[in-house]
């Protein structure tokens, strides 16, 4: 009876355990007619439209552990990974003669395209901007419609709107879109006083400082800045020179007022010029008599005689003093003051002495004096006067003459003669 039952269970069971094959669900398994397994982790299948197929894991991968999928990479670092020289990722409306898509370059530059030449994002707040930045608290995003605010660290900063450019704090600069004038300013240091900043001229080089809609400096670029300025100017510093007028940052003009209400002007050069007249420092001579020792003859007649008796030259700048000859020598061209003292003992009573400057031998009559002397008389001349020398070197002396008949001899008890330089016309 055993032997029966072990040759029926035999024969039964012969016809399935020779088959090489089986389907289940579709999908044929084994080596005969059927599907191979795969022969890498993470391949998938398609249908070729004859028969399932499995991809390769460098065109279609599946990182089943990271739950991570692959286009032309069998190594997807985020969710989904594309690898592609070409467009990557295309949104289609209806078909693909309207969609948008990105690609990442060569330097890894994200390009984005739209067939409608647009992006849109979405309005955001000053906390939540609708397009961010780092950690997304800093960005841009639509206060109004139209009206696009700069948000740093959740909070609204710089305003662009139809107006302008504007500072969101208080009494914050502000750009406006406008025509700009000589009166009004486009670029403004506070947003509340729109009529105050900076302007400009619509002609030529020329920018305005405008202040409650008046024109307060005018710079104008012609090969050198040029400031005009209107009203009234206060200029309040007691720790130096008040205003410095600079050409080349070496070479400039210094201008103060000092606690007695003095004004000095002190250039780094020599002279300044007021008004067309020059004003030129550091230039003055003298010589005078210090030993009364020597005498002297005048011969009578209307021609003066050079006085002679000059026995010392005194401090000098800029020009020559020369008393062995008896004269200053004058070396820049400008207006000089000539001054002098004559002191002298006439030898002849009751004789007019006349006494002048002479420039280059001629007389300067705007720098004499007339003196009658009595016999023995020691008195004081003093001649003070201008002169122009207009060209240089030109010599300076003193002369005198008398009215009497026959020589007169004097004797100097003090002269001098003094040089200085007063200005260039």
């Amino acid at each position: 009876m055993k032997k029966l039952i072990y040759i029926c269970i035999l024969v039964l069971c012969t016809p399935f355990c020779a088959q090489a094959a089986y389907t289940y669900g579709g999908f044929s398994s084994g080596t005969s007619g059927g599907l191979d397994d795969g022969t890498a982790t993470g391949q998938l299948l398609w249908w070729d439209g004859l028969e399932w197929t499995y991809l390769e894991t460098s065109e279609i991968f599946w990182n089943d552990t990271d739950k991570r999928f692959g286009i032309n990479t069998s190594t997807p670092r985020t969710v989904l990974d594309i690898l592609s020289t070409t467009e990557g990722i295309r949104h289609s409306y209806t078909d693909n003669s309207v969609y948008s898509g990105w690609i990442t370059n060569s330097s890894g530059v994200a390009q984005m395209t739209a067939t409608g030449n647009s992006f849109t994002f979405p309005s955001g707040t000053a906390v939540n901007p609708g397009i961010a930045f780092g950690d997304g608290d800093t960005g841009f995003y639509e206060s109004v419609d139209d009206n696009m605010v700069f948000a740093r660290s959740g909070a609204g900063v710089f305003s662009f709107g139809g107006q302008g450019f504007s500072s969101l704090s208080a009494n914050g600069a502000a750009l406006f879109i406008r025509a700009a004038s000589a009166t009004v300013p486009t670029l403004m240091p506070n947003r509340g006083d729109p009529d105050t900043g900076i302007g400009a001229v619509t002609t030529g080089d020329k920018l305005s400082l405008v202040a409650g809609g008046v024109e307060g400096i005018l710079i104008t670029e012609t090969g050198a800045i040029i400031v005009e300025i209107s009203g009234k100017t206060t200029i309040t510093d007691t720790t130096g020179p008040q205003v410095e007028f600079i050409y080349d940052g070496l070479n400039k003009t210094t201008g103060e007022t000092d606690s007695n209400g003095d004004f000095t002007l002190t250039p780094t050069g020599d002279k300044i010029t007021v008004g067309g007249f020059v004003l030129q420092d550091g230039i003055f001579g003298e010589i005078h008599v210090a030993d009364n020792s020597t005498s002297q003859s005048i011969p009578t007649g209307v021609t003066y005689t050079k006085l002679t008796a000059f026995d010392e030259n005194g401090g000098s700048a800029n020009v020559t003093p020369d008393q062995a000859n008896d004269k200053i020598t004058i070396t820049i061209p400008g207006w000089y003051r000539v001054s002098g003292k004559l002191s002298f003992i006439s030898g002849t009573a009751n004789v007019v002495w006349y006494c002048a400057a002479f420039l280059n031998g001629s007389e300067q009559h705007q720098a004499h004096f007339v003196r009658k002397a009595a016999s023995l008389d020691v008195g004081d001349a003093n001649f003070n006067g201008f002169i122009d020398v207009s060209t240089v070197p030109w010599d300076v002396d003193v002369r005198v003459r008398h009215d009497n008949i026959g020589t007169v001899g004097i004797t100097p008890v003090y002269m001098n003669l003094n040089i200085e330089y007063m200005g260039e016309t």
